[in-house]
């Protein structure tokens, strides 16, 4: 074949993996036994969930709606099955706790009211069985906009209709219960993870060895397989599975915290101390955490794909004993296991040790076969396996060059992320294209008409090369992807002494094996981009990242291709790159409808005070940032002449919020797109100040708080400045995990910051009275001069907010929200020394 044919006949085959890896399975119809598990069945609770009820945001009616339903629903279950072979029970837990957690470079400390969650147990009579169980979770909570479809809509619905099923089952004595089956689903996640932290202080807590965590961070396609700790669990898993998709790798990278998000698996994992599983939807995350998360960017048979699997594991762990369980002794010690499916067929899981093994005997035999032959004819192999090694770093380093050059070029002229409104593919492909002809060119012409590769030293080149990369990751999981890889090259370049077609079939193999993995990586990471910050440009990391992918292609197909390069093969390479790069430029928007820039647009009252006596409006304006790297200009950029947008203006003293962990105003310094609201007579909203302020002070150390605030409030931090340190609080949680490394005063030595949470389920006198109420008190080691600043937010669109929105294209999602921030007058502590601000009636801002 020629070099075109041959690089045509890579494409169409990764194009046919990427296809086969997108299939889903036909939904079953509602009249299915309930041995098979149904997606119209657990359809028709979604759209109670999403659509009926909606953005289920913590602390509001939609939670409590939310829990009705479900609880509802189970018992409605329960009742219909009853039986004395099981113990079937439902419980609602209601708590207020603390917890501190790091989390994507973040140090959290939350102390929340009123987390609920639903708990449904599935018991064995005999009380010798009820220890060791299985607990699956999934969250009920959405995000502020989302009506949760995907997350967290279709793993909730699954546990329902899995439920359902084993119950029935057990109800008939179609299956055995010999361990315990919990089912959570926990109200708090969005916030902070709260709902599976308020768990572990159920009694129910105790009968739970291993978990199942059910999650979603994007609306498509299947869900994957991406994080576990626990060997024995992941046997189970696998040997039950019908549709295996998961990998070791993407616990590798979810670990590195490069992406934005963490699940319950961190503290079912450190907090609580199980082992488990952590599944997860991850296509299509352009919408995640949008209002189009919802029934119309459904994939059908997503649910069914999740559902079979879910409920064939549950079958399965049901019926596995947990005593004398020899087996699960030797292997539940063991962490760190290696897992991957082979094209949806099959879950292959093994320990690190024996990964130790076999990766060490690949290297001994295919990197001797590959030095024996780089040897075969002393030092004129050795230079032909050199010259191919150092024009492929050469290769590598000009494809990263040539590609980052398009991305600056494309960023100096203000055309950035442009690959965003495409299939996440495209710029796979068109990056992937200059990298192709990159090394195309290099290697065609890098002999200066000297010297010309020939296909023996470049194979021993790239043979060396993927050992190399076994040797370096032999202690990860990811290992494993290069010893396939090692394996192929070996029986493809060195069984025969020319290229056949069983030398194309194994290539075929690994080619196949690492575009799975990459084409994965592709669907989560490019979608990934619109929220990731602006610390690193959306065009150069996707320019970098895709470099290094074909990179990996490249090196394995290259072989093949060394010997027939020609011009023909460079220039059908050149005019399919500069096509593509010119269809990306005249699309001259990153963004569309399905594929929107996220927004969060903040209206922020700042109220300070004389001498801690009254409550004064300072400063009214509105800022807008948006997690990613095009500029926020760009949203009014075809706005009507004096539209509001047009009054915008860029500031570096008026900052926003942090928006959900990827903007910090203390890392990001800005400017920020803000438009000022505050003139003489500027009216804040009345739920933007508290009810109540009350600062007592019980000693010249200690110090009591009491906040009331009204129903509106999403939630409030709390920060304590201080050249003391506090010593002792009210909280369960050490207080000295709430300080902050970095201060925003800098005449005080430490900064403390508690956020709080306000959860629905609060008591029927603070319901009827719209209040949320905060009391705490903390102590510090010595008596010093403290002051306190409040930060609330309230999940409320003032009339500024409103217009805004509606200068907006459709093509953006915006999280408007209101927020207040108070600061009181620093004081030093002294018995009975109190300060009160009661509430300041004002009228809405016009």
């Amino acid at each position: 074949m020629s070099a075109h044919n041959i690089i045509f006949f890579v494409a169409l085959l990764i194009a046919a993996n990427y296809y086969y890896q997108s299939l889903l399975p036909s939904p079953e119809p509602q009249t299915t036994d309930f041995q098979v598990f149904s997606e119209e069945r657990a359809l028709n609770h979604l759209n109670q969930l999403s659509k009926n009820i909606g953005v289920r945001l913590f602390g509001t009616t939609q939670e409590k709606r939310s829990t009705d339903y479900i609880v509802k629903t189970i018992r409605k279950i329960i009742s219909e099955n009853k039986s004395n072979s099981f113990i079937a029970d439902l419980d609602i837990q209601n708590i207020s706790n603390d917890v501190y957690l790091e989390m994507i470079d973040r140090k959290i400390f939350t102390s929340y009211s009123n987390v609920t969650n639903v708990i449904v147990k599935l018991m064995p009579i005999d009380k010798r069985l009820q220890h060791d169980g299985l607990l699956l979770s999934a969250h009920f909570d959405s995000g502020v906009t989302s009506p949760g479809f995907y997350d967290d809509g279709i793993p909730v619905v699954v546990m329902i209709e899995t439920f359902s099923n084993i119950i029935q089952h057990l109800r008939k004595n179609k299956v055995a219960l010999k361990r315990p089956l919990i089912f959570l689903f926990n109200g708090a996640e969005e916030v902070g993870l709260l709902g599976s932290h308020a768990f572990l202080f159920h009694p129910t807590f105790k009968n739970v060895k291993y978990f199942l965590n059910l999650e979603a961070a994007g609306s498509g396609g299947k869900e994957v397989l991406f994080q576990s700790n626990d060997l024995w669990l992941l046997k189970q898993f696998s040997k039950s599975l019908k549709r295996p998709n998961g990998n070791v790798i993407a616990q590798d990278i979810f670990q590195t915290n490069i992406i934005p998000s963490q699940t319950d698996f961190l503290i079912f994992t450190t907090k609580g101390n199980l082992k488990g599983i952590d599944i997860s939807f991850y296509k299509n995350g352009y919408v995640y955490h949008t209002s189009l998360d919802s029934s119309y960017n459904y994939n059908s048979g997503s649910i069914q794909h999740m559902g079979t699997n879910v409920q064939s594991f549950v079958f399965h762990f049901s019926n596995i004993s947990n005593i004398n369980n020899e087996e699960e002794e030797q292997l539940s010690n063991i962490e760190n296991p290696i897992y991957f499916d082979l094209f949806g067929l099959i879950m292959i899981v093994y320990d690190m040790e024996l990964a130790r093994l076999i990766n060490t005997s690949i290297l001994v035999i295919v990197g001797a076969i590959a030095i024996h032959s780089t040897f075969r004819d002393g030092a004129l192999t050795l230079f032909d396996t050199l010259a191919s090694l150092f024009c492929l770093s050469i290769a590598l380093l000009f494809s990263i060059l040539v590609n980052l050059s398009i991305a600056l070029v494309l960023n100096t002229m203000e055309l950035r992320m442009l690959y965003y409104s495409f299939h996440p593919i495209y710029p796979f492909v068109m990056y992937g294209c200059f990298s192709l002809l990159t090394y195309l060119i290099l290697f065609k012409f890098g002999g200066l008409g000297f010297y010309t590769f020939h296909f023996e030293g470049v194979r021993d080149g790239m043979t060396i090369l993927w050992i190399t990369f076994l040797a370096l990751t032999t202690k990860f999981g990811s290992s494993y992807l290069f010893m396939i890889v090692c394996i192929c090259m070996a029986l493809a370049y060195y069984t025969f002494r020319k290229v056949t077609i069983i030398s194309y079939l194994f290539i075929s193999i690994a080619i196949s094996v690492i575009s799975s993995i990459e084409s994965n990586i592709i669907d989560m990471f490019i979608p990934m981009t619109g929220r990731m910050g602006k610390l690193l440009e959306g065009d150069i990391a996707v320019a970098m990242l895709i470099s290094l992918l074909i990179f990996l292609i490249i090196s394995i197909i290259l072989p093949l291709l060394i010997e027939k390069i020609n011009p023909l093969s460079i220039l059908i390479t050149f005019l399919i790159s500069i096509t593509l790069l010119l269809i990306l430029i005249f699309t001259n928007t990153p963004y569309s409808y399905n594929h929107p820039k996220r927004l969060s647009i903040q209206h922020i009252y700042k109220y300070n005070n004389n001498n801690n006596k009254d409550l004064t409006l300072s400063t009214s304006y509105v800022s807008i940032v948006s997690p990613d790297t095009t500029p926020e200009e760009i949203v009014f950029k075809n706005s009507k002449k004096g539209s509001i947008g047009r009054q915008f203006f860029k500031n570096g003293n008026l900052k926003p919020q942090v928006v959900r962990s990827v903007i910090s105003p203390k890392k990001y310094k800005g400017p920020f797109l803000t438009l000022s609201a505050f003139s003489s007579n500027t009216q804040s909203p009345p739920f933007v100040l508290p009810n109540n302020i009350e600062i007592l002070c019980e000693s010249n150390k200690r110090i009591r708080i009491k906040l009331a605030f009204d129903e509106e409030i999403f939630h409030t931090g709390i920060h304590i400045y201080t050249n003391s340190a506090l010593s002792t609080s009210s909280f369960q949680t050490d207080i000295m995990f709430s300080r902050q490394h970095v201060s925003d005063k800098s005449e005080y030595s430490n900064e403390y910051l508690i956020w709080h949470v306000f959860g629905y389920d609060r008591g029927d006198t603070l319901i009827s009275k719209r209040k949320k109420v905060l009391d705490f008190w903390f102590e510090m080691d010595k008596s010093g001069e403290v002051m306190i600043c409040l930060e609330n937010v309230f999940i409320f669109k003032t009339s500024t907010l409103t217009l805004i929105e509606r200068d907006l294209p459709n093509w953006t999602r915006p999280i408007s929200t209101s927020h207040s921030l108070i600061e009181l007058s620093p004081f030093v502590p002294q018995n009975n020394l109190n300060f009160n601000f009661g509430k300041v009636e004002q009228t809405k801002q016009q």
